[in-house]
Parts: structure tokens; sequence; C-alpha cells
């Protein structure tokens, strides 16, 4: 079985044997066999990305700037809820100072929680309103849900998140919206939509 990838270079003639590192008939050294591309489980990733750059949607799909309002109006229902939360936890304190004395120390915690989840939600809504929206081709790897809550006095709550490589090789987990989660699909290459710790957004390309 020849070879004609690996003609030699000094006479032009192919190898019979695949593995000989000579020219049998000028004795030349032949240039290495070829490694084939590694395959993993989401494709030539090599490849599909080098379609989607020509992919005639991609200058369409670099241009696009998603909505963040969703992600903007959970920062801000956190925002009410800690406020109303220390709100209540202060006329608790008022009632129990009135009734119990030093036991008015207790809800003082509840006011220390408030307190946090405001500024837990302004911290979350300034850093996502000051950075740059940054559209990136990558291809998904995995996805996962985080349930929190749950208990006797608490809803559930779960989290979407995606794991995303770009062309690069550069691997993150971001935060998701539930409706971007349910577009998602492992081994989908196309552009993310990126602000701060979210994945604002996605849109698949078929490539």
């Amino acid at each position: 079985m020849s070879d004609a990838a690996r003609k030699c270079a000094q006479c032009g003639a192919a190898p019979k044997n695949v593995a000989a590192k000579y020219c049998e008939y000028c004795g030349a050294e032949l240039p290495s066999p070829a490694t084939p591309p590694v395959v993993g489980p989401h494709g030539d990733l090599e490849a599909r990305f080098a379609a989607l750059e020509v992919h005639d949607s991609l200058p369409r799909l670099m241009r696009l700037t998603p909505s963040t309002g969703a992600i903007t109006t959970g920062f801000v229902v956190m925002i009410v809820f800690g406020v109303f939360f220390t709100a209540v936890a202060l006329f608790m304190t008022g009632t129990f100072a009135l009734l119990t004395g030093p036991f008015a120390l207790f809800p003082l915690l509840f006011v220390a929680v408030g307190i946090f989840t405001v500024v837990k939600g302004a911290q979350k809504a300034t850093a996502m309103s000051s950075a740059p929206m940054e559209r990136v081709p990558v291809v998904i790897l995995d996805e996962r849900t985080q349930i929190t809550g749950g208990g006797k006095n608490s809803s559930a709550h779960t989290s979407y998140f995606a794991l995303v490589e770009s062309a690069s090789g550069e691997r993150g987990e971001y935060q998701t919206l539930p409706k971007v989660a349910g577009k998602l699909s492992r081994g989908d290459v196309g552009v993310g939509y990126f602000k701060g710790e979210y994945l604002v957004d996605f849109q698949r390309v078929p490539v």
C-alpha cells in the first residue's frame, strides 16, 4: 500500500511500505506520516470553528446585541426583597425591644441578612451594567442546574449553567437564563453573548 502524500523529495517515488523511514529507491529520508486529526465527542472542533469563521451568518451574529432585561429584572427583585425583608426585621426589632428587652437582638440577625441581600443585588447589578458585551464563537461542552432553597420556609430556586469552549481552547462556566438554557445542546457551535459572569444568549450555527 503506497502513501502518495509521503513522496520522496529527492526522486519523487511513493513508498510501498507506509511505515518506511527511507526511500527504497534512492535511500533519502522520507517525511513522517501525517498524524490524523484528533476527533472528540463533539466532532472535529478545529474544522467546525473554521467553517463557522466563513459562514454567511457570522457577520450578522457578531453585530447582534441581545437584551439583558431579564437578568437586570432579577437583580431588581433581589434588591426589593432585601429592602422589604430588612424593613420587616427592623419592625420586629422594635417590637421585641418593647416586649422582651435583650431578646431584641435576635431580629437583628434578619436585619443583617436583609442588608446583605440588598448589597449583593446592588453589586451584581452594577457589575452587569458596567461589563462589556462580548461576542465569542464557542462550542457548548456541557450544561448543569443548581437547585437552592426548597426548605420549609423558602421556595426552591433553579440556576442554570453552561460550560463553553472557544476556538482558542479557553473554557469557562457561565450562568444563564432558563430560556437560553432551553435552546442549548451539547456539541452546538455558534456565537455566545457574554456579559460579566452571564451567558446572555447563544445563536447556533449549523456547522
